[in-house]
Parts: structure tokens; sequence; C-alpha cells
């Protein structure tokens, strides 16, 4: 019993006989104009032109295909089903090969049991804080009391009570 790809070859191939017989011959005018030269059309030129009509022979039918040529197609559905049926089995070898390799590695992975870090909970470094500038101090130790500073002396003023004598 033929595949699904032999009927879709036979389909394909009286669809193109098809598109062959609907092309017939009809008339052909000949005529010349007024500079001598010489026009062909399948369309009648106007009445005031002194034209010929040919008639052409209908073209011979088309040739069945040969058993060789039909064989030829076969032969390539053949090598095209045979190569997309290795290429599947490539494909499945590979995806095969990973499953093995998978397996494998859950075979020789440690069990849950196994410590993987030392630290029995993640550690986080402090974020990031961008500094200041110079102008802003930074916020004492909680445990340790706010520093005060005693005003800077200034310049000293003379008394308005006293007066300066030399």
């Amino acid at each position: 019993m033929p595949s699904t790809s032999h009927k879709l070859l036979k389909i394909m191939a009286v669809i193109c006989s098809w598109g062959a017989a609907g092309v017939t011959a009809g008339p052909v005018y000949t005529w010349r104009d007024a500079d001598g030269g010489t026009h062909y059309s399948d369309t009648a030129p106007p009445a005031h032109l002194d034209y010929q009509t040919l008639e052409l022979p209908p073209p011979p039918p088309a040739q069945p295909a040969a058993a060789g040529d039909y064989r030829a197609v076969l032969d390539v559905a053949e090598r095209l089903q045979a190569a997309r049926l290795e290429r599947e089995r490539l494909r499945l070898e590979r995806e095969q090969a990973a499953v093995e390799a998978l397996q494998t590695r859950q075979a020789t992975a440690p069990g849950d049991d196994a410590p993987r870090d030392s630290a029995p909970w993640l550690v986080f470094p402090h974020p990031l804080r961008p500094h200041p500038g110079p102008h802003v101090r930074p916020h004492p130790h909680p445990d340790q009391p706010p520093v005060r500073h005693a005003p800077a002396p200034g310049p000293k003023t003379p008394s308005p009570t006293r007066a300066i004598v030399d």
C-alpha cells in the first residue's frame, strides 16, 4: 500500500498535467504599421488596418511520465524519508544520553544530609551607603553618650563698661 507521500506525489503530478492541458492555440493576427514594422497579436487590430490571421496548430499532448521517471520520484521520496528517520534516531540518541548523564550526576551528587556550607544561615554584607561628605558627622554608637564639645573660644571683645587705657 503506498504511503501518504506517494499519494501526494501522484496528486501533484495530476494537477501539473491539468495546467498544461488548459493552454490552447488561438488565432494570431499579423499586420504592418505605417513605419513598416510587423506586429503580432492574439487580439484583432483596429478595423482600418489590413491584417492577416494565422492559425497555429495546437500543442502536442503531454507525454505520460515514463515508468523510470515515476521510479525516480519514488526513490527521492524514499531517500527523504530515510534521512528524516536518521535525524529522528540521532535526536533520540542525544536525548537518551542527556537523561543518562543527568541520572549519573544525581547518583554521584552528595546526599541531602551532607553539609553544603559551614554557616547554618545566609550571611549578607552590610548595604552600601554612600559617604555623606565631610560636613556630616556620623551618628554616635547607641551605647555611647553623644559627645558635647565646648564652644570654640572667639576673639575677646571689650566689655562696654570698662574703658581701655594705655
